[in-house]
């Protein structure tokens, strides 16, 4: 029997004697696995691949076993088996590919007169800019002190970088 459905059987035996039985075939339907969508992630970073609660077993190509969660951090093809509480084996896959963060780069430290500015770049191409001093601005005018910069790239990876402006010292005056 292939399909599920009501079944029965009549049997006669020599003496005329008549025996009935009936069966009801149904299939389980297997669990839904959905690791979800090939994804990306900021390198340094880990993302969750999750597997439906409440499973009979589970199995991940990483080795890890008898947990429905693990967290991944490399690129690669992750898959989990599972067994549902019907004994039905259903098993998925998802890719994870690493992107690489941002190079932001504000330079060597260096010194400025001490009445003086100087203008910090952190340059072009990213979505996002926080500067320590509040300023969102691919550039920012500061004078003495140490500055960061935060820069987020358009796949929402983030990456920082950070300068110290020190002052030359005032040069003697003496107007006698």
């Amino acid at each position: 029997v292939t399909n599920p459905g009501s079944y029965s059987v009549t049997v006669f035996d020599i003496a005329g004697c008549i025996g009935r039985d009936t069966v009801q075939i149904t299939n389980f339907v297997p669990a839904v696995v959905n690791l979800g969508p090939d994804r990306s992630i900021c390198a340094g970073s880990s993302t969750p691949l999750t597997a439906p609660g409440g499973m009979t077993s589970y199995t991940w190509s990483t080795g890890t076993t008898g947990v429905s969660t693990i967290s991944v951090s490399t690129a690669g093809a992750y898959a989990v088996t599972v067994v549902d509480p019907n004994g039905c084996t259903v098993r998925d896959t998802v890719n994870i590919s690493i992107d690489p963060l941002p190079v932001v780069n504000l330079g060597a430290n260096y010194d400025i007169c001490p009445t003086d500015q100087t203008t910090l770049n952190a340059g072009t191409g990213f979505v996002n800019y926080a500067w320590s001093n509040g300023g969102s601005a691919s550039t920012v005018s500061v004078g003495a002190g140490t500055y960061s910069v935060t820069v987020t790239d358009i796949n929402g990876c983030q990456n920082s970088d950070a300068i110290t402006i020190g002052t030359f010292a005032a040069p003697p005056v003496n107007l006698g």
